[in-house]
């Protein structure tokens, strides 16, 4: 379980990384997905999963506290997303996008020090 946690970390880290230094493409790519149903089911079933697996692996992290909390938010967002339903989902989709396309930098960097995080708490 610890693996897929540091996977899913490196995974966050890379994707931070992409959209740091191609926000344009990166935007673009998650706009041409954003209408298939697989992304609305990944987007609950990916943040169920890795919230469930954070609450159960909290223990043997560095920051025990942080990693159980970060688990419950991510669980939270899983019923959330479930609860808007796909037709709302994907329109919260393309209007943060388009709000947030500006700040796609900082999306990364945090998204890259996120990804770091979660995989120094495991490691």
């Amino acid at each position: 379980m610890i693996t897929l946690i540091i996977l899913f970390g490196v995974f966050i880290a890379l994707a931070g990384l992409y959209l740091l230094l191609q926000p344009a493409r990166f935007i673009a790519q998650i706009e041409s997905l954003g209408d298939r149903v697989w992304v609305y089911a990944a987007a609950i079933g990916v943040r169920a999963v890795l919230g469930l697996v954070l609450i159960q692996q909290a223990a043997n992290s560095k920051f025990p506290l942080v990693i159980e909390i970060l688990g419950w938010i991510s669980l939270a967002a899983a019923i959330s997303l479930a609860a808007l339903g796909r037709r709302r989902f994907m329109r919260l989709m393309f209007w943060l996008i388009g709000k947030l396309r500006p700040f796609a930098p900082v999306g990364g960097s945090f998204a890259v020090l996120f990804g770091g995080f979660v995989v120094y708490a495991f490691v």
